[in-house]
């Protein structure tokens, strides 16, 4: 089985690597009203708006974490991202035997089993030296999550493997047809838009006032490089037009992201597909619901909201931000992107194709061997039972050597396995192929491309140096 292995509270637990799409670093959190404890609030991963919880809070074993530090996995339900939790750190990525795991079954963690529906622990194994709690898959899922205080009603506040659902949607006959909308405020009253409309929440922003724009144009701002148009969704429902509103709901017309600014987002709720109070089709507002809370609220529809009129005055202004180039290119087939572990090599933050790497083990001296130094080998060291040739990464790639969280990565290629030397082990990202650019020039060079994310460089290695004549005879010999 593959597990991530991360920590909480000093005691490091496990998921099914297959429940895991992604870590990351703390990215930003939109509280939420209502919401039970353990959870932060709202974040954006891969586009999609989720519910991060705090693991210590969630399994009962500590204090919140602080929002800055940690890391933040992102647990997904077939190939979407469907929560975020936040961690102390992430370990490792590592494969363990199933008769290696002391499985058990409906264990509460805080040790009371007269709680209702917490199954929290799936089992344990021993990871060097160390016991590692491998928790069941549905631990951190919204499905459970429910709003706590005020609103009272049937409406959930938060999303969950359903707050992905569109109108229309099938679902359980005895349930009922649902969907889920983002609660925002605006003019001091409360709207919804249907969470599939939704890209993400910005809560920092800054923009940038265009000369002649209309009323609701309230500026352009930029999104990870990116410009986009920021309306004021008070202008465009008839109300004033404001330049300093505090959060923007990203959401895209036509192939072209535009963010809507709103006074304040309040959270998710649930409704049934025949609550809605329509109106007439094609206008801002759809129809209206009924809050948990009992307030009205009313369903935006974006068709009303930027239509084709709207579009086309816009234009000019896409135009002369470079926008129409992002139209063509959102209208094409989404580039391929690359998986890859990145770590560091002293300051220098590198990347290497997933499917390569076997293991994360921890550093230990290797073993000097004849002739070792003028093959590029820093020894061999023994793995598992086996003896493997160590690179050291941080002198082959010619930067700054700190002694500081010293690791093996483990790589298999099919010249045999070898282990190499690096600082820290980060996490797992993906990289779309077209930002990638290759420079690459001779067959003994490690790093052989430079890749972009979210506006950093970094340095994408090869292992074809380990391939070249020499180095596959060293193998053998050692």
């Amino acid at each position: 089985m593959d597990v991530v292995i991360f920590e909480v509270e000093g005691q490091r637990y496990a998921l099914q690597a297959e429940c895991v799409s992604e870590v990351l670093d703390p990215v930003p959190v939109t509280p939420l009203p209502y919401a039970p404890e353990f959870v932060d609030g709202l974040v954006n991963v891969s586009g999609f708006v989720v519910v991060q919880m705090d693991a210590a809070m969630r399994l009962e074993v500590g204090d919140r974490l602080n929002q800055q530090s940690g890391n933040v996995l992102v647990i997904c339900n077939e190939g979407r991202a469907e929560s975020a939790v936040h961690v102390e750190r992430v370990i490792t990525h590592a494969t363990v035997a199933d008769e290696e795991i002391a499985r058990q079954d409906a264990v509460d963690l805080a040790g009371d089993e007269k709680v209702a529906g917490t199954r929290y622990l799936a089992g344990s194994f021993q990871w060097c030296d160390t016991s590692v709690l491998l928790l069941a898959a549905h631990v951190f899922s919204p499905a459970d999550i429910f709003a706590v205080g005020e609103p009272d009603g049937e409406g959930g506040l938060l999303a969950s493997v359903t707050g992905s659902t569109s109108r229309g949607d099938s679902d359980n006959e005895a349930v009922g047809k649902r969907f889920s909308c983002l609660i925002v405020k605006c003019n001091g009253e409360r709207y919804g838009l249907p969470l599939d409309e939704v890209g993400e929440v910005v809560d920092e922003f800054n923009l940038t006032i265009l000369p002649h724009a209309p009323l609701e144009v309230s500026g352009m701002a930029l999104l990870r490089g990116a410009p986009l148009l920021a309306l004021s969704l008070g202008a465009m429902l008839g109300g004033a037009g404001q330049a300093d509103l505090n959060q923007m709901v990203v959401v895209a017309k036509n192939g072209i992201n535009f963010g809507l600014l709103v006074d304040e987002v309040a959270g998710i709720e649930y409704f049934a597909d025949h609550a809605v109070q329509e109106v007439e089709s094609g206008s801002e507002i759809e129809g209206y619901l009924i809050g948990g809370d009992g307030s009205m609220i009313g369903l935006l529809g974006l068709s009303g909201l930027i239509t084709e009129a709207h579009f086309n005055r816009y234009r000019e202004f896409l135009i002369k931000n470079h926008l129409e180039q992002t139209l063509r290119c959102q209208s094409d087939t989404a580039a391929a992107k690359r998986r890859m572990l990145t770590f560091r090599l002293g300051r220098e933050q590198c990347a290497i194709a997933l499917q390569l790497v076997e293991r994360v083990e921890e550093y230990r001296d290797e073993t000097g061997l004849p002739g070792s130094a003028a093959a590029g080998l820093s020894g061999v060291v023994q793995i598992q039972g086996e003896v493997v040739p160590v690179i050291d990464l941080r002198s082959e790639i010619g930067g700054e050597i700190e002694d500081k969280d010293v690791t093996f990565l483990v790589v298999r290629i099919a010249g045999g396995v070898w282990a190499l030397t690096v600082n820290r082990v980060e996490r797992v990202i993906e990289i779309a192929e077209t930002d990638i650019e290759q420079i690459k020039t001779a067959k003994t060079d490690y790093i052989a491309a430079v890749g972009r994310l979210n506006g950093r460089l970094i340095s994408i290695l090869t292992l074809d140096p380990l391939a070249v004549e020499g180095a596959t005879e060293m193998l053998l010999a050692a």
